[in-house]
């Protein structure tokens, strides 16, 4: 890893992102809300607000959802990325 970007971002209420990978890995910091997170092969895991979510680089993320249907959840994305690292996420079909 050569490059580390950081985003803050926000799930509105419902939001479900759909199968995707990472590049490289990524840690998420749940500021507000709670997220629904399931890596492939792995079981649902929630997050709340204060708790840390690691994504292993490559790996495919089933599920990252707003577990909310009536309020947002906020996170503080760290993405640790290569030189060759153009895109933050890859969705899979």
């Amino acid at each position: 890893m050569t490059r580390v970007e950081v985003q803050r971002l926000t799930l509105p209420p419902g939001f479900k992102a759909g199968p995707h990978t990472h590049p490289g890995p990524v840690v998420c910091y749940v500021t507000e809300g709670r997220i629904l997170l399931q890596v492939k092969g792995q079981p649902v895991r929630y997050y709340t607000a204060g708790q840390t979510i690691f994504e292993p680089a490559t790996a495919p993320i089933e599920r990252f959802d707003n577990a909310s249907s009536s309020a947002p959840a906020t996170f503080i994305a760290t993405y640790l990325l290569g030189d060759q690292d153009t895109e933050l996420l890859h969705r899979l079909q």
